[in-house]
């Protein structure tokens, strides 16, 4: 079982790339290999010397194995994880406020939008 907390990058990826490029909080831990179809931990053991990684394989990259393994082989890096992703979920939704369209009320309080009544129309 691997311990706490750290990050190590990989190696050929900048974390921040992988992070933008899946979506998901969580691949910021991991990296993963297509040929394989597997995600290897990048969390390092910080209770050995020189804090190698985890390196632990899981089949996939569905974000709910990922948070698993995180979850219950590295508390710190899972609170880490938690305080990304509480983050991330106020980002998009400042990003779906900013892109929502308008809402019925809304609609109704322009004067282009207006139905007109009935006396209105027989006028």
């Amino acid at each position: 079982m691997c311990d706490e907390d750290e990050v190590d990058p990989d190696e050929n990826q900048n974390p921040d790339q992988r992070f933008k490029k899946l979506k998901h909080p969580i691949h910021f831990y991991f990296s993963f290999d297509k040929k394989s179809d597997k995600s290897k931990c990048l969390v390092a053991n910080s209770s050995i010397v020189g804090n190698p990684k985890c390196g632990a394989f899981l089949k996939g990259k569905n974000p709910t194995n990922l948070v698993n393994h995180v979850r219950t082989k590295h508390v710190g890096a899972f609170k880490e994880y938690l305080i990304k992703k509480a983050e991330k979920d106020k980002e998009d939704e400042a990003k779906k406020k900013k892109t929502s369209p308008s809402t019925v009320s809304d609609v109704s309080k322009s004067n282009s939008m207006v139905q007109p009544t009935l006396s209105e129309v027989s006028a």
